[in-house]
């Protein structure tokens, strides 16, 4: 929310996984907000659940490790690594199922009382705004850390012997079709970030929400990006997720 976000850019000058992990185990009132507001509260989506969650605490754990590639099954399991998770996995009000539905029907149902910062996709903040404003809540602002995830939605076309030539034309011209312009264009007006190099969020077609939202002064036209770890590690973190946090309360959403 936008007035937790000045206490915090006030405070610590930058949003940030080494501030909020500051920030965590505080009271407001300790880093200049108001003492009503009591501890500083974080929302995710369950890891076991949700790719959001997974992202979430994959890149606690990059920031942890101070690395922006070959995240180890060591890094992750380290003491250090749980206890900087701990702090923001202890600051959860209750995890969500499902991205979407976890703001819809959880964060902005309960607001600022039960979550004041979540961590969520960037186009969710962007299509929700006008939802947050009808609600009567603070505006939703999005602050991107040092390093961040792209989570791709991929295409795959299927070879094996269940496929034949003619299946397989189909899929290429499906594929072709959904990275041209025109629809990679379409993409904008739902806070997506295009996959064709030829189409960029600052260009100005109709509807494009990077260009027309209340929050685009806020959004960064170039992110950080960290490497996807080896799928040992993201199954060595998630355990180790579910042993210490798989039966916290969790939200409708």
């Amino acid at each position: 929310w936008e007035d937790r976000a000045q206490i915090l850019l006030n405070h610590y000058k930058s949003i940030d996984w080494p501030t909020l992990h500051d920030a965590m185990p505080r009271k407001w009132a300790d880093i200049g907000g108001p003492a009503e507001w009591q501890l500083v509260k974080f929302g995710q989506t369950s890891p076991a659940e949700s790719n959001s969650g997974l992202l979430t605490i994959l890149l606690m754990a990059y920031a942890f490790s101070q690395k922006q590639r070959n995240l180890t099954v060591n890094d992750v399991t380290s003491p250090g690594c749980f206890s900087y998770l701990d702090a923001f996995e202890s600051a959860v009000t209750a995890f969500g199922h499902s991205s979407g539905t976890y703001l819809t029907r959880s964060v902005f149902v309960s607001g600022p009382s039960s979550y004041d910062i979540a961590a969520t996709y960037e186009n969710l903040v962007l299509t929700n705004q006008d939802i947050v404003k009808r609600a009567g809540l603070p505006k939703l602002r999005p602050f991107y850390p040092s390093v961040n995830f792209i989570s791709n939605h991929p295409f795959a076309l299927l070879h094996g012997p269940w496929t034949n030539a003619e299946q397989l034309a189909a899929a290429t011209i499906f594929r072709d079709f959904l990275l041209a312009i025109p629809q990679q264009q379409l993409a904008l007006q739902y806070g997506l970030r295009p996959a064709n190099l030829n189409v960029n969020i600052t260009d100005h077609v109709s509807n494009n929400l990077f260009l027309s939202s209340s929050i685009k002064s806020d959004i960064h036209s170039d992110l950080q990006t960290v490497q996807y770890p080896d799928t040992t590690v993201v199954k060595v973190l998630l355990d180790v997720w579910r042993q210490h946090y798989g039966d916290r309360q969790f939200a409708d959403g």
